[in-house]
Parts: structure tokens; sequence; C-alpha cells
């Protein structure tokens, strides 16, 4: 039985998936954080599919699975979350930025892509007021900038 499987049957016997231990770990996981963090986005698509896990559930720090997944650089995980419905506008965490302020701060071009086409604000300000372009700047992320600025560009008009 395969890690999907196993979560499928889980799921169906109506198993709390909601925390994972793996090993000896002193520490455990959110199932969710497991699948995200490893980049098993087929084990996160059983647990959406399942009803096990909302697509905007948040872990303990705050964060939403989308934020999880942009830091994580799993843009698979990412596309899955908007595919079932993830707040791509969400706010995370004392910091108040959105996946899209950390991606673009990361230069993550392919996933700011992706945010921008499933409606995240470009003009959205953090607790520190700077926007998802400004963080970008700051970082000297020069494509992820140019993304940016021809998605503002195109807003505007």
């Amino acid at each position: 039985m395969n890690r999907q499987e196993c979560l499928r049957y889980l799921a169906e016997h109506d198993a709390n998936l909601h925390f994972l231990r793996l090993g000896n770990h002193r520490f455990g996981f959110f199932t969710f954080e497991y699948a995200i963090l490893w980049h098993k986005v087929s084990c996160l698509r059983v647990l959406l599919e399942s009803g096990s896990l909302a697509p905007d559930t948040r872990n303990a720090r705050g964060y939403t699975l989308l934020y999880i997944a942009a830091d994580a650089g799993s843009l698979p995980c990412v596309v899955e979350l908007l595919k079932h419905g993830a707040n791509v506008s969400d706010v995370n965490g004392g910091s108040r930025r959105t996946a899209l302020h950390l991606v673009a701060k990361r230069g993550d071009v392919e996933c700011v892509r992706v945010l921008l086409k499933a409606g995240a604000d470009i003009n959205r300000k953090d607790r520190e007021g700077r926007t998802p372009l400004q963080l970008a700047a700051l970082n000297n992320r020069t494509k992820a900038v140019d993304v940016l600025i021809k998605a503002e560009a195109g807003a505007m008009t």
C-alpha cells in the first residue's frame, strides 16, 4: 500500500489525519505539513479530496497551506491548493504577508505568475507597508520585478 492509498484508507475510516508523528522524532508534523514540505502533492490531493483537510487550513503558527507551500518552493502543491479553492489573498502571521509577498521576495518567478493568474493582490501591503513588488526589488529579484511590473501595468489598463 503506498502513501496515497494509506491516507485514502484512513480517511475512509474516519481516522484523524491532522497530526502525524514520524518515527522517534520528538516533534510531530501536521499531516498537511508533511505532504507539502516533502512535495508529496499526491498525498495533499488525497487529504483535500477526502474532506480531511480544507484548503484554507492554518498551522499552529497561523500560516495557510498556500503560504507553507510557497515557502517550501512547491509549485505543484501551490497549484493543487489553488485548484481546491485556497484563498490567494489570505495574510499570514504577524507579518501580514501573502504567499505572493513571499515568492516575490524569494524571486520564484513561476510561482509569482501562478499566484497572479489566480488573482493575488499585487498591491497588498504587509505589516511594514511593503508590496510584493517592493520586496522583490529590495532583494534584487529582477525577474520577479519584471513580472510584477508587467502585471501591475496590465491591471491599470
